[in-house]
């Protein structure tokens, strides 16, 4: 019997982790923004090992000069529950002197798996043009 319940976890483990796996591979390409500022497009490249790039563009409060960061990304963690399907992503701010720039981006996936709508933590939490589709 104790051999039996071994195999039921293992197979459990397994079959979660390739979920797991199948989700985070919906974030691997490259995503645009769906609307842009003075023209600049806000981009996410996603690789193969789930890491990539992103570049952002923004305004800080009280300056109407356009700024942009480039991030190193990663996708943290993938949820499938039911028909919901949720990315994590963890921005590193590229550059010295720019981790309070760093943040979590969460993004709720299409059902046709081409389109993000995200939300960001910390200095990020009230930006507004976290939504992307497929480049």
């Amino acid at each position: 019997m104790r051999n039996i319940t071994g195999i039921v976890i293992a197979v459990g483990l397994l079959v979660g982790l390739s979920g797991c796996q199948a989700g985070m591979m919906t974030a691997v390409g490259d995503w645009i923004s769906t609307d842009h500022i003075e023209g600049n497009y806000n981009t996410l490249d996603v690789g193969r090992d789930y890491t990539g790039d992103a570049t952002l563009y923004f305004y800080l409060t009280g300056d109407e000069t356009l700024y942009y960061q480039d991030f190193d990304l990663a996708v943290a963690d993938s949820v499938v529950q039911g028909n919901d399907h949720l990315l994590l992503f963890e921005l590193r701010c590229d550059g010295s002197s720019c981790s309070d720039l760093d943040f979590q981006l969460e993004c709720e996936v299409s059902r046709d798996e081409d389109e993000l709508s995200c939300e960001g933590e910390k200095v990020w939490e009230t930006y507004e043009n976290f939504d992307f589709e497929r480049d």
